[in-house]
């Protein structure tokens, strides 16, 4: 199946809402003031930036259509299992978590993504053939956890309830929506932009994210027609898995340094967002050379090698 030409630039403007909002708690979390525009840019944003991630995720499954389990497993399953394994030893050595089957239920901050991406394409090949009612019950959950979340429900349940919908409508419906927007980018881009506007003034929760992943998505179509913000972007997304994995790690010290910066108001978010994107990245150039295991799992990776 053809891949989506704007793909990769969809996943590099996800990776950047990701670190952009972490870079924005971080600072909330130790006290430090930024101006008041990020927050009101964050606010609607909040509903955008993981569905948008989790369609993007889903679109990459075109290729896994008719696949045995064993080969879907080993291409889908096993190298996210893999990485959260790993990642979750990682955060817990550099961290005060002890490593131990409470990190596998529940993963280690942000790690809870990996967690639910292996649940969702799971869910994705086992109701593959009930697909409306699949979608229609897991729409409902989104809409109740979007509008008013379950107290004491830990975060990887959650997150599971309120993005499931999303993944499993991209990885379904998603290729001819994309090839809509593709063919009509302005009319996508402007319409799912008034939708967005609309539900956000209704506090239409589900609207705002249904129609802002629409518009994102048409936002990335557009870019795609621009060489160098294209080029960026799609750099990005090609390498969005470290800059996942690693950005976690960097905020709080990054944080703290840029709040001595003059006007760190205004140049903490941005400031803050840019050097947790590239730092993983050229970490990552460092550490492949002797432990790709970081990120891809080791017999699979001797395979990739020797093909």
């Amino acid at each position: 199946m053809d891949r989506i030409e704007w793909i990769d630039v969809a996943k590099g403007v996800s990776i950047v809402l990701v670190v952009f909002y972490h870079a924005l708690m971080f600072a909330e979390l130790q006290g430090i003031p930024v101006s008041g525009l990020y927050a009101e840019l964050n606010a609607p944003l909040r509903y955008i930036r993981m569905p948008l991630f989790f369609t993007v995720s889903a679109l990459l499954l075109g290729s896994a259509s008719g696949m045995s389990f064993p080969a879907f497993v080993t291409k889908w399953i096993l190298p996210s299992l893999w990485v959260l394994a790993v990642w979750n030893l990682v955060y817990a050595a550099i961290g005060d978590a002890d490593f131990g089957f409470d990190e596998l239920v529940t993963p280690y901050g942000h790690l809870w993504f990996l967690c639910a991406l292996i649940l969702f394409r799971l869910a994705w090949l086992g109701l593959d053939r009930m697909r409306l009612p699949a979608l229609a019950g897991a729409a409902g959950l989104s809409f109740w956890m979007l509008w008013e979340p379950i107290a004491g429900m830990n975060l990887l349940a959650r997150n599971v309830l309120a993005y499931l919908f999303f993944f499993l409508a991209a990885a379904w419906y998603g290729r001819p929506i994309a090839a809509w927007i593709t063919r009509n980018q302005w009319t996508a881009f402007i319409l799912g932009a008034l939708a967005t506007a609309i539900s956000w003034k209704l506090t239409f929760r589900f609207g705002v994210s249904v129609a802002g992943v629409g518009m994102l998505w048409a936002a990335s179509s557009l870019i795609a027609r621009m060489r160098l913000p294209c080029d960026a972007l799609r750099w990005l997304g090609r390498h969005s898995l470290e800059v996942f994995l690693i950005h976690y790690a960097l905020l709080l010290p990054l944080v703290l340094a840029a709040a001595h910066l003059p006007g760190a108001a205004w140049l903490l978010p941005p400031t803050v967002t840019a050097a947790a994107i590239l730092i993983p990245i050229g970490l990552r150039r460092l550490t492949d050379p002797v432990a790709p295991w970081l990120y891809r799992v080791p017999k699979l990776e001797r395979r990739r090698l020797a093909a």
